[in-house]
């Protein structure tokens, strides 16, 4: 072999490595494994010889390995791929045809002694009062001695059609893989299946035609019919004192889950005693393979009924998406804390409606920090979120956001139900801004759990579940009481009652993330993110080009805050110069204002069935901009001489309808701009810490700034002035997109 390789390939290192007894598929695998960890590797590749490749395909399987990856492999002809986490069997499972695998976790374990079969055992055999039947157990079974799997001496009909109460050898993953995961759990023995990219998939072949060896192909179909009973009877066999969950589909972050158990019941003593005592019957007339039947099984051989589970694997295909529960949970977090700080607005219009119409500095100053103050303790908000995910993963950085917000309202009905001053209020305001930092910890989580391609629908998730915690927090105030049947805005329920509701709603969260959110996160390395980038080795960005994505994404995703958090106010200073207060209208139109854009937007980010099946290139987005900009531009000239032309016996009434519509054409503006650049952040090198300067300037800027420069301005300069302001910073933003 030494010399034929040396022939082949100069200077090329090959060892020859015994195996004594060679067995079915297990002796010879693990003899590999204990070479590989005897030289100290990181990694193993099983490699059949019928099976070529090129190193770009192995470097894909090296991307996909993390610390908590026990095995990865390609998709091949016979697996059953979907993307997402799947119940682990023969056909969802990475396969040692080519298969790369963690040395020290398959070490711990190795591959099972059962994936090379157990024969059928007689009952009788150690019985009391049988020891004359068999004095040697061996006798019990066949003496001929068996050659390798696959050979001519093993692959008979006979063997083939061996007795069903045996375990059938062969899909040595499996079994090994349900094992680790049963023992470390399913998020620190990760098997992945690739669905290589095309360009990588006509760089990997099988060769699995045999010509005219009839025998070898007989075989091969024989594997290949029978990849999920194989091991669908070896699990059964090794967890059957286990008692796995029944369930439609695995859950994500349960401690024990899924391999799909087959159809065939193994037989009990009392069965296997009454068998054996029965004349043998012909042995040809019960197939090896207990696949059900077709109208109890899918194509692929697996049970369509209730199925246990043991073990799970992930399926990526090119494009990779967070797991459903995972997203959901972070997009609910943003909401929750978008209306956890528009939820106040009703106690700050209130103190608006109570104040003079030149009210001092002071009180503008602390109606502002009422509304904003919920973002000022966002530094320390944002160490504390790093230092507890880095010690205990980030299901604890989403526990302790909502456990700030849940110790906040529980100040804030104590402060109303004892009757402390508003001070009080501001100081829980600040309590639930510690919980802040989930806007760094929920950005970082999607993005680090998908490709570049699906960065920017994240975003626009992002905003618009921002946007919808907005509008539904400012309604809240309205909402309660309203189903009460009291419609009084100026009693203590407004601001009692909701804390109530927002502290139940916390701690359904906390319930929630505690059952559904996974204690280990499934993070891709850079070159998964970002494939096409560095498939050759090119950088994400140059520098040049870095520095104008940076700026214009700061540019741009502050100045949207700004405005849409400066126009809040005004519409209810405006309604209160109207006289239009009471019975919660301020608070309804600012709720309406919130969510107006919210349809505009979802065209914008192609979220929509219809859109999200368009080709994102460069031309379209830039067309993209330019529809949408004359859009926004021709619906506010629309609405402005629309709303002038009409004639009303109130001249306040229709000033104020006029203002509403203008400030909800610059909203509509700044959803249709906001949305195009905010993927490019991603694309960065320094990618994390861009995130953390935008929510900054977000917040400081935008959520904090925005409502005191609205409040000031429009008590110093008027309502025109703010306006000229609010719509140049609308053009910059759409300028900057």
């Amino acid at each position: 072999v030494r010399r034929i390789a040396e022939e082949v390939a100069p200077g090329f290192k090959v060892h020859v490595l015994p195996v004594p007894c060679w067995g079915a598929f297990v002796p010879a695998l693990n003899t590999l494994l204990n070479f590989a960890q005897r030289c100290g590797m990181k990694f193993i590749l099983y490699q059949s010889l019928e099976v070529q490749c090129t190193a770009a395909v192995l470097q894909r399987f090296l991307d996909h390995h993390t610390n908590d990856t026990l095995v990865v492999g390609p998709v091949f002809n016979g697996h059953d791929f979907k993307s997402g986490e799947r119940p682990l069997n023969g056909r969802t499972t990475p396969w040692n045809t080519l298969a790369l695998w963690s040395v020290r976790k398959l070490a711990l374990t190795g591959f099972l002694c059962i994936a090379d079969g157990l024969p059928e055992v007689p009952p009788s055999i150690g019985k009391e009062g049988t020891q004359g039947v068999h004095q040697n157990p061996q006798e019990a079974f066949s003496t001929a001695p068996l050659g390798p799997m696959g050979s001519d001496s093993w692959w008979t009909r006979d063997l083939a059609s061996a007795a069903a109460n045996s375990v059938p050898a062969g899909v040595e993953e499996v079994t090994a893989i349900a094992l680790l995961q049963h023992l470390h759990g399913k998020d620190r023995a990760r098997a992945v299946l690739l669905q290589l990219p095309r360009e990588l998939e006509a760089q990997l072949s099988w060769e699995a035609s045999w010509g005219k060896d009839e025998r070898r192909a007989k075989w091969h179909k024989y594997k290949m019919e029978s990849k999920v009973s194989r091991p669908a009877a070896q699990l059964e066999e090794l967890f059957k004192f286990q008692r796995p969950r029944s369930m439609s589909k695995p859950e994500v972050g349960s401690p024990s889950n899924a391999v799909v158990c087959c159809s065939r019941r193994r037989p009990s003593d009392t069965e296997l005693e009454t068998s054996a005592s029965q004349p043998a019957q012909d042995s040809k007339a019960v197939p090896v393979q207990a696949v059900p039947a077709p109208q109890d099984a899918d194509s692929c051989g697996t049970t369509t009924g209730s199925s246990t589970y043991f073990a799970t694997v992930t399926h990526y295909g090119e494009s990779i998406a967070p797991p459903p529960e995972v997203q959901w949970i972070c997009l609910a977090s943003c909401g929750l804390f978008s209306a956890n700080s528009a939820a106040v607005l009703a106690s700050a219009f209130r103190q608006i409606n109570a104040s003079p119409a030149n009210a001092s500095a002071s009180a503008m100053m602390f109606v502002g920090l009422l509304i904003g103050g919920v973002y000022l303790p966002m530094p320390l908000s944002l160490w504390l979120t790093r230092t507890v995910t880095r010690r205990a993963n980030h299901i604890a950085g989403l526990a302790l956001f909502g456990g700030f917000l849940l110790l906040g309202h529980i100040g804030n009905v104590l402060a109303q139900l004892l009757g402390w001053g508003p001070q009080v209020t501001l100081l829980a305001r600040l309590v639930q801004g510690l919980g802040s930092g989930i806007l760094f910890q929920a950005r970082f989580v999607l993005a680090s759990l998908s490709t570049s391609d699906l960065h920017a629908r994240q975003q626009s998730m992002i905003f618009l579940a921002n946007d919808l915690g907005l509008g539904l927090g400012a309604l809240l105030p309205a909402a309660v009481p309203t189903l009460r049947g009291s419609r009084g805005a100026d009693s203590a329920s407004t601001d009692l009652l909701p804390s109530v509701v927002l502290a139940l709603i916390s701690l359904a969260y906390l319930l929630w993330v505690a059952a559904a959110f996974p204690r280990r996160m499934p993070f891709l390395s850079d070159r998964v993110r970002f494939p096409a980038k560095l498939i050759n080795g090119v950088p994400r960005s140059t520098s040049k080009e870095a520095g104008n994505y940076r700026i214009s994404v700061l540019v741009s995703g502050t100045l949207r805050v700004f405005v849409q958090s400066a126009i809040l106010p005004t519409v209810a200073l405006s309604m209160r110069d109207a006289h239009w207060t009471g019975n919660f209208r301020q608070t309804f139109a600012v709720a309406a204002i919130c969510l107006l854009p919210m349809p505009f937007e979802a065209v914008a980010s192609r979220i929509c069935c219809a859109c999200s099946l368009r080709v994102r290139g460069t031309d379209g987005i830039e067309s993209s901009k330019l529809a949408f900009g004359v859009i926004g531009i021709a619906a506010l000239v629309a609405v402005s001489v629309s709303l002038r032309s009409v004639v009303r016996k109130d001249a306040e009434t229709s000033a104020l309808l006029m203002r509403i519509w203008e400030l909800a054409t610059l909203m509509i503006v700044l959803a249709m701009a906001a949305p195009f650049n905010a993927s490019r952040l991603y694309q960065l090198k320094d990618a994390e810490k861009a995130v953390v300067v935008l929510e900054w300037m977000k917040a400081y800027v935008g959520r904090l700034l925005g409502p005191l420069f609205a409040v000031l301005a429009y008590d110093c300069v008027g309502y025109g002035a703010l306006l000229a302001v609010l719509c140049t910073a609308t053009g910059v933003v759409s300028l900057t997109a």
